[in-house]
């Protein structure tokens, strides 16, 4: 019989025990079989404390580990003998203890479309927040950032926030004709652009003025982005050749054919002849 006071294999009880009995009479007795445990529900106890009871009562108790994302570390997930069940002592009950939530190391989810980003990291467990904001790196509609960052690791229920990129910021182009480059460069700077590269020419403006501009003012452009000027190094020269005939040069009369010419029309020089038109 099972026995809460008699160890297992000890007599539990005996016939007429505590009465009187003849000599050499046959007396029956009940052996114990230790003690009998029920089994209760054992889920979301910590392993430690139900482990302690169970030996007291003389249940073998084997444990298995697993990442949970509902129990806490140490909290028991399930058990091999399920509630109401009757166990003797010798016996044995498994028990799955959480191990917590299942680290993940981030991968790199920028430049990725913002449905494939939060279809893979819900995938792996996690929660995700989005925001919006200007990017000149990630196309519109991708993950321009996140947090945290690829490489680092969190667990399973952690939540990652990504970044979604709305495009490039777009400021106005500011009018740069006429500055000089000092003033053009503070302009460029003043609407969020930057300087491109700066060539000279000549023009009919001002020598140091810009005359002349990559990107057209008023118009769009992505913030931070270059735009080209040149500025002017003043109006062309305009060279007028002068022929000054050498002292050795004497004009005569030419030998040919002066046929439909009049006589002033041809002279010749170096014994050549050069008509006058």
């Amino acid at each position: 019989v099972y026995s809460e006071e008699a160890d297992k294999g000890k007599i539990a009880s005996c016939e007429r025990e505590g009465k009187r009995a003849k000599k050499g009479a046959v007396l029956s007795v009940a052996v114990s079989l230790g003690k009998q445990t029920e089994v209760k529900d054992y889920t979301g106890k910590q392993a430690d404390k139900v482990k302690k009871s169970l030996t007291k009562r003389g249940i073998t108790v084997k444990e298995k580990k697993q990442y949970s994302l509902k129990y806490d570390k140490g909290v028991i997930v399930k058990q091999s003998s399920e509630k109401g069940a009757k166990l003797a002592e010798g016996d044995t009950m498994t028990l799955t203890v959480s191990k917590g939530p299942k680290p993940v190391k981030l991968e790199q989810f920028t430049g990725m479309s913002q449905k494939d980003a939060v279809q893979k990291a819900e995938k792996l467990g996690l929660k995700v927040k989005t925001s919006e904001a200007f990017s000149s790196i990630a196309q519109k509609g991708n993950v321009a950032e996140q947090s945290p960052k690829a490489g680092e690791t969190v667990q399973e229920g952690d939540t990652i926030t990504f970044t979604i990129s709305k495009g490039a910021e777009q400021v106005k182009v500011p009018n740069l004709m006429g500055k000089t480059r000092a003033e053009a460069e503070s302009a460029l700077k003043a609407a969020g652009l930057s300087v491109g590269s700066v060539t000279a020419s000549y023009s009919s403006y001002a020598y140091g003025n810009v005359c002349g501009q990559g990107k057209t003012a008023g118009s769009q452009a992505d913030k931070g982005s270059a735009v080209s000027f040149t500025v002017s190094v003043g109006a062309k020269p305009v060279y007028t050749p002068k022929y000054t005939p050498k002292s050795s040069y004497t004009p005569k009369k030419s030998s040919g054919s002066t046929k439909n010419k009049k006589k002033s029309d041809t002279v010749v020089v170096n014994d050549k002849d050069v008509d006058w038109w």
